[in-house]
């Protein structure tokens, strides 16, 4: 376990406060505007000083469940580390001269092949993709990184155990003891799932967008 000293642990609360009073003020629309967050997340993030869970600290701050809405700071200020570069990437227009918005970046943000992301980006910009074309495209790909900006989701060890539980439930003679399995490890990906994951999930079910009170 990380011991943090008293004035690591000061300056790393002050730094949370900074991030959420920028979250808090900032333009939903304004990509640019929401650059400097981004910048500020990842230089909290990478701070040796401040142990593991300074992404947690600032999830607690803002009142979140998880770190799930800001690990797309994260990966942005990641890519894009610099005003310029980022502001190179906001500038290129589709064929309507329609910029890309914050969330269409952050699904480009979360591929980590830099070829492949390169031909989303162009994809994107060609087609004039929606956001949730955007994300289906790049799943679809299988380089997309996960939460925490570790290795692809296709690399993942239990992928091709749960493809077979799957499979096995669908049978018309499958145990009641396999649909429990599959029903009980749903749920928990349900319960765990980024914003992303469920909206993957509902597009697969073809379900309609709900609205929120």
């Amino acid at each position: 376990m990380n011991v943090i000293s008293e004035d690591h642990l000061a300056a790393r609360d002050a730094e949370v406060a900074h991030i959420a009073d920028l979250m808090a003020d900032a333009d939903r629309a304004d990509a640019m505007g929401r650059h400097p967050i981004a910048q500020a997340v990842v230089k909290l993030h990478t701070n040796a000083h401040y142990g593991d869970g300074a992404m947690k600290v600032l999830a607690e701050r803002m009142g979140l469940s998880s770190e799930a809405s800001i690990h797309p700071y994260r990966l942005i200020g990641g890519l894009w580390a610099t005003k310029t570069a980022f502001r190179a990437m906001v500038e290129q227009t589709n064929v309507h001269g329609q910029s890309p918005s914050w969330s269409h970046l952050a699904a480009l943000a979360r591929v980590g092949n830099t070829r492949v992301r390169g031909s989303l980006h162009r994809q994107m910009l060609k087609n004039c993709w929606t956001v949730q074309e955007l994300r289906r495209a790049c799943r679809e790909c299988g380089a997309v990184r996960n939460g925490t900006g570790g290795r692809p989701r296709a690399e993942h060890p239990q992928r091709e155990a749960l493809s077979m539980l799957l499979k096995k439930c669908l049978r018309r003679n499958a145990s009641d003891a396999s649909r429990t399995k599959l029903a009980t490890a749903i749920n928990l990906l349900i319960e765990t799932a980024t914003a992303d994951q469920l909206d993957g999930l509902s597009e697969a079910l073809e379900m309609p967008a709900l609205k929120v009170a």
